[in-house]
Parts: C-alpha cells; structure tokens; sequence
C-alpha cells in the first residue's frame, strides 16, 4: 500500500485523561479516503465511536495491538491544521478536551447539503470596491494609520470606544472591509444575532451579500454546514457571526475582530467555558494577525491590552464627545430640592418630565432591569420580605389580579400570612417590565406602549411618538432614526449586582441605551444615586476612565484581569484531598460552602499572575484527569476566567 500505513485520531470524548491522539491502521480499502481533518469511524473501548485524523506514520511500537478505521464520514476533511492548533492550545487554557473545542468550531454534518457542495468547483472570493472612509475616522487619534497598517503584513492591533452619534457598525465595517482590499481574510464575532444582522447592513455597501458568510445559530443547521463549507473551500473571506465563528477556517487570514467584547454572550456556557474574544486573541498572537475591537464601552480585559501595549487605542476628543453625546440628567440635590420625595419614588418628577419632552418629538425608551410584574414581594406593614412557607423562597405576582407565586419553586398562595406581624397584603421590593407599562399607561392614556423583552423582543420600532419599555439586550432599534429620550429605572438594581462585573456590565447596558438616542438633542434620565461611580461615569460620558479606576481595582485586588482565576466547584473535601502542587505567587481562597443547582458543595478561588497562569491550568489539568483516569466518586468542576464570579 503506498502512503502511510497508520493514521493518528483524536478521538471525540469528554474525558481528560484520553484527551490525545490514538494510533490506528489504515485499511487498503479506505487509503485514497483518509486526510488530515477527516472525520472517521473507529473503535474505542470496545464501543464505537467517531475521531479526527490528525496526523500519520509509516510505523508504530506495537502494532499487533493497532485496531483498523472502521470507516470513513463524509467527502470532504472538515478540519484544519490551523483550527487543531488553536483548539488544543484553548482546551489546555480552559482545561477541556480538544474533541469539545472542535465539536464548538465544526457546524454538524448535512450529508444532502456536503454532498451538493462537493460537486461543485470552489471558486476564489472577490475583492470589494474601493472604501471611501466616514469623515467620523478623522476625529479619533491614530485611526489613519492603524487602517493604514490592516493592509501591511505587520500586525496592526487597536480598540475603538465609539462616540454615541457615530455610526459603530459602519465604522466597524470599514476596518473589516481594508483588510478585504489587501487580499487578506477576516472574521468578526458579535454578540448576537441582531448585532450581526447590523453589520451585515453595514457591509453591504462595499460586500455583495454572497460574498458574507454568516455563521450563527439562527441561519439553521443546513445553511451553516454550507457556509463553513464555502469558508472551507476558499469560496469567501470575510466570515461575521456569534462566539463560534471565532473558529472559522478563513483561508489567508490577516484580521480577527470583535465587537462590544465585555458582553456575555461571547462566553461558551458548556464545558470548557472559553471566551470568543480570547480565543481571538489568542489567534491573533499564534497566527500573526491583526486584531481589532470596538463599542460604545470599554471592557476591563481590554484595557488591560492596552495599558499591557497589546493594544493601542482609538480614542476621540473630550469636546467630540460631549458635543455629540445626549445630555444626562440624574436625581441630583437640585431635584431633591424639587421634588422633597423624588428619591424614594420609582418614578420621580425628573422622570415624568423626560418622557413628556420626548413624547413631542418622537417615541421614547423606557429601560427597565428586570422583566415581569412584581418579582419580589413584603409585607405591607412590617416591609419583612414574604417568602414562602414551603421553601423560604420569594414571592412575587404575575398581574396585579393574580396570586401570589413563589419564585422558586413555584407554589401558588392563596392566602398569605406575614411569618412575623400576620399582616395578610404584600407590597412591591422589585418592580419588572409589565408593572412598569401599567403604570405609565395610567400616566400617559393617550400614548402607544410597546414592551420588549426575553418572550417578546422588537427589533424595531418606528419613529413616531411612543412608550417603549424593554430590559437590558432587548431594546427596540428606531428606524431610520433614534429615541428622542430614554430614562433608566431602578438603577441601584444591577449595581448591587453580586458580581465582580457587576459595576462594568451595568455601565455597558446603561451605553447601549445611550447609544439608541438622538445624539446632541436627545435626553436621558436616569434615576439612581448621582454619586455612585459608574453613574457618574455614565453622566460624563466616560467609559475609558471607568475601566482605568476599574482596572486599577481589581490590581489592587489581584483578581481578573490582571490576575487568571480558576473557580473550583467540588464535593466538599475534594479540594483538600488533592491539593495540586502551585506555583508559591499562586493566591489560595477557601474553600467555603458553596450552593449549586446539583445540591451543598464548596467552592475554591485559584488566583494566579499572568506570568504562571498556564502552569496553574496544567496543574489544575492533571488534577482532574488524574480523578477522570480513577472514576473517582464526586464532583469537580473548574472555569477559568469565568465571566461573573459572585
């Protein structure tokens, strides 16, 4: 038989301490089929299974012992060398195996769809026409020369703040649109599906539609298996989608991107929990490419490139951005002195007045942190919080008709009894999104009222005097135009948020909000504490000083990210059996009782400086394949960098 004899695969499976390639002989019958990145059957364990090909040998040490491929799935390699690389270097940062990087970077198989794509002739993608920049470029320092640099081969990497007024996704689509020019490839990650579907409008002034390959979930399985063929193929070079993407086999790369990097939704939520905008980053790096991210806020991780030199910012004037920023008002002393109550009412005379200046000119947003009635309920004379006599957990309505139900595990109560005073009615600690519209429907009758939230979304609404009330992420774009005033509600809510993201999040949300109004004319309200930092943050416009004091917190406080941190979940006593050999810099908290949705466990914080980060993973690594090798009884669970640490 010509060509190697045996051929290495990865084998698909969960467990770490298996998490490598496995020899196996190559039939006669299926040598002209296996290549590098395909997909193929074998036996493993005694059981059948699937692997990847990921390399091959002429000879092996015990050959007698060699079992054969079993067989061959699909015509065409799906995965590349480039794409093997970047997941075992993730599973070895995010401690997972490899097999569930490439299960996250590889759509699932369509054979009608594989088999219609491999009968054509792949043809090369076309570069777009010539970019005429937005004027908006010439008032952010060093722009000029960092698009100048995305079309040299000497990576080029930066982060843009956007002004709220300017154009993020046009802006965004230009820098994408100069590495296209210089015949190299791209990929975008957003947040999701409607960022996406922004930028996709955005692009189409210089990109033909078929020349943008849209990975995301809502495309449907078979279109996503046919574009990541197209991509495969070299069919398209500019590639935009949700967290996924990021692993996208774009032929001749040279710029990774992503856009509005401290939200959420570009984290994996299974198992090993890697972040897109790292695992840009890393490419970056491993690849040589440019990088480049912008928003209307700033993250703290990208702050941290920045003052590391990673990165170099794009940044315009104070004067350019208080001139274009809407004006921000607060329930500061001038309005105490107003309104004497205005700080215990939800919805102050501030508030009120900044609805019906909006309402004469255009539709107005209301922002509301939570969605639902009433999510939290008291007693209406001891204010003692009403919990349920099954399980202690909060109460809260659905109407205002409706009984009250408990939030956790569901009991309706039709008769309710103060556990303390006997008092039988409840009063309202946390008001959701439905209450909210009631409420200004009897303050404003004559107004349209439009809500926007996890089981309804809008994406748009027209630009007509309205109400629209919407939670964080959901709020309605204005067609062709944008919110004549906003005002936030309930702001102390996310900002007493347990988490350490807590303060960087809700200032991101609060810039999305700003971001939908009129620049220059529009207003928003926001009704909180004026004191508070990140509110102060907001009023000034001033994300990139936010993320400075921020950053310099979490410094002081050695924790993320500054310093990696590992949270280990476990059985209690797990920890304390196996303590793992660090590094003596690595900072040790707990472990403490710890409540999980699989029952009483204990949790431990594993802090580490950069400079031994990677030794702590591999320690933390062998630690759990060494439990997966012994089936070991109890739980252990680890999150690197995990994106909310409470």
């Amino acid at each position: 038989m010509d060509g190697p004899r045996y051929a290495s695969v990865l084998v698909d499976t969960p467990l770490l301490h298996l998490d490598r390639a496995f020899d196996y002989e190559i039939p006669a019958e299926l040598a002209g089929r296996i290549e590098f990145g395909a997909r193929v059957k074998i036996k493993f364990g005694g059981r059948s299974t699937v692997g990847w090909v990921t390399g091959f040998s002429q000879t092996v040490e015990r050959p007698e012992r060699i079992a054969p491929i079993l067989d061959v799935v699909g015509d065409i390699p799906l995965l590349t060398h480039d794409v093997l690389k970047l997941a075992r270097i993730c599973a070895d940062r995010w401690i997972g195996t490899c097999s569930d990087i490439v299960r996250s970077a590889i759509p699932t198989r369509q054979v009608r769809v594989e088999s219609a794509v491999n009968s054509l002739v792949a043809s090369p993608w076309q570069i777009p026409s010539a970019v005429e920049l937005d004027p908006a470029w010439d008032l952010y320092a060093a722009s000029h020369s960092f698009l100048q640099g995305v079309s040299s081969s000497v990576p080029h990497r930066a982060a843009l703040c956007v002004t709220p007024g300017d154009d993020a996704f046009h802006l965004f689509a230009q820098v994408l649109v100069t590495s296209l020019r210089a015949h190299r490839g791209v990929i975008a990650v957003l947040p999701d599906n409607q960022t996406v579907q922004l930028l996709q409008h955005a692009l189409a002034s210089y990109v033909a539609p078929d020349e943008i390959a849209v990975l995301t979930a809502d495309v449907g399985a078979s279109q996503r298996f046919r574009t990541y063929l197209r991509v495969l193929r070299g069919e398209v070079g500019l590639v935009i989608g949700t967290r996924s993407a990021a692993f996208a086999p774009v032929q001749n790369l040279g710029l990774v991107a992503v856009y509005d990097d401290g939200d959420d939704s570009l984290a994996e939520q299974q198992a090993p929990y890697w972040n897109a905008r790292d695992v840009l980053a890393i490419r970056a790096r491993e690849e040589n490419l440019h990088y480049f991210t912008a928003g209307f806020a700033r993250s703290v991780e990208t702050q941290y490139w920045i003052e590391t030199g990673w990165l170099q910012e794009l940044n315009a004037s104070r004067d350019y951005v208080r001139s274009k920023a809407p004006l921000v008002r607060t329930t500061n002393d001038a309005e105490m002195a107003r309104d004497p109550l205005a700080r215990l009412a939800r919805l102050p005379h501030l508030a009120f007045a900044t609805i019906r200046e909006g309402l004469k000119v255009g539709p107005v947003l209301i922002s509301v942190p939570r969605r639902g009635y009433q999510l939290n309920l008291a007693c209406g004379r001891c204010r003692e919080r009403a919990a349920c006599p099954h399980c202690a957990g909060p109460l809260g309505k659905a109407s205002q008709a409706a009984l009250p139900h408990c939030l956790w595990c569901g009991a309706h109560l039709g008769d309710f009894s103060c556990r303390w005073c006997q008092f039988t009615e409840v009063r309202s600690i946390v008001v959701g999104a439905g209450r909210t519209a009631e409420e200004l429907g009897r303050a404003f009758p004559d107004t349209v009222i439009r809500t926007s939230g996890k089981d309804h979304v809008v994406a748009e609404v027209d630009d007509t005097p309205a109400l629209v009330i919407a939670t964080p992420g959901a709020e309605p774009r204005v067609t062709h135009g944008a919110y004549a005033a906003a005002v936030i509600l309930d702001a102390e809510l996310p900002l007493n948020r347990m988490d350490l993201r807590a303060h960087e999040e809700t200032l991101r949300r609060w810039l999305s909000v700003v971001s939908l109004v009129k620049p220059e004319s529009g207003r928003l309200a926001i009704i909180g504490d004026e004191s508070h930092p990140v509110v102060q943050a907001l009023v000034r416009h001033d994300p990139i000083g936010f993320a400075q004091r921020e950053l310099q917190t979490r410094k002081a406080a050695r924790v993320l990210p500054v310093w990696s941190v590992a949270e280990v979940v476990s059985t209690p006593g797990i920890w304390s059996e196996l303590k793992p050999e660090l590094d003596e810099r690595v900072q040790v908290l707990g472990p403490v009782p710890y409540r999980s949705s699989t029952g009483s466990m204990e949790r431990t914080l594993v802090c580490s400086p950069r400079a031994v980060a990677g030794a702590t993973a591999h320690e933390l690594r062998a630690m759990m394949a060494l439990r997966s090798s012994k089936k070991a009884p109890g739980t252990l669970h680890i999150r690197i960098d995990p994106v909310h640490l409470t």
